[in-house]
């Protein structure tokens, strides 16, 4: 479940899909939003400059040129 709450967003999961194992969804992810929303208060806001990066594997064949049958494997 993902809420968002006092300006960041709190997170919470279960494997127990029963009213019981989801009960606790929503505290727990209040409680992660406010928990992050106290982290982004003490480090900034978070506004500045955007890094922007690029990469290319250095792979030898195109792998859209492959086969799709060998790809099948």
């Amino acid at each position: 479940m993902r809420v968002c709450g006092d300006g960041a967003w709190g997170f919470a999961s279960t494997d127990r899909l029963t009213k019981d194992g989801c009960g606790g969804l929503r505290g727990g992810s209040r409680e992660d939003a406010k928990h992050r929303a106290g982290e982004t208060k003490r480090r900034g806001d978070g506004a500045g400059d955007a890094y922007v990066d690029s990469w290319q594997s250095p792979f030898q064949k195109d792998p859209f040129e492959m086969p799709l049958e060998r790809n099948l494997i």
